[in-house]
């Protein structure tokens, strides 16, 4: 009885550890900023679980759609990434409005969720990453980033910007 007792409470122990929430998508923003026509642009990178993914570049006016898919070993990449930040798992409360950034490039993106069952931090099925903010974890958030852009292959990239 005992073993059975312990095998219960440790069952329990482990998954309240391991409940986070999961995600389905990540929208990522990225504008150039104020700088010469010539120079500017804006994208759009949507990277989904199931690999499916896309990029709306805009450069000059004109937005051209890639899609494309991210293979499982990108999917693991991002993932880690994303875990990193510790976005899925904390509030972002740590954000200072007398600390918003002004000027430079505009970079910000939405995490979407599934809630696991009795999990009850967070009450939005979104994470809403705003620019400019300072955040504790703005290393990690910025490496995210990278790892999103590194997932679009360099043919995309390089169409994208002629």
């Amino acid at each position: 009885m005992k073993k059975i007792l312990l095998l219960i409470l440790f069952s329990f122990i482990s998954y309240s550890a391991s409940a986070q929430y999961k995600w389905t998508g990540i929208s990522y923003y990225h504008n150039t900023g104020p700088v010469s026509p010539e120079y500017q642009y804006n994208y759009i990178l949507q990277i989904n679980t199931d690999g499916n993914s896309k990029l709306e570049f805009t450069k000059n006016g004109k937005t051209n759609t890639f899609e494309f898919n991210v293979g499982k070993k990108g999917l693991k990449t991002l993932n880690n990434s994303l875990l990193r930040t510790k976005l899925l798992s904390e509030k972002i409360d740590t954000i200072s409005e007398e600390m918003n950034l002004i000027g430079g490039t505009v970079n910000s993106a939405t995490i979407f969720l599934v809630k696991p069952e009795g999990w009850k931090k967070r009450k939005s099925p979104v994470i809403m990453i705003p620019n400019g903010m300072i955040f504790r974890k703005s290393a990690e958030i910025n490496d995210m980033y990278q790892t999103m852009e590194k997932l679009v292959p360099d043919h995309i990239w390089k169409e994208a910007m002629e």
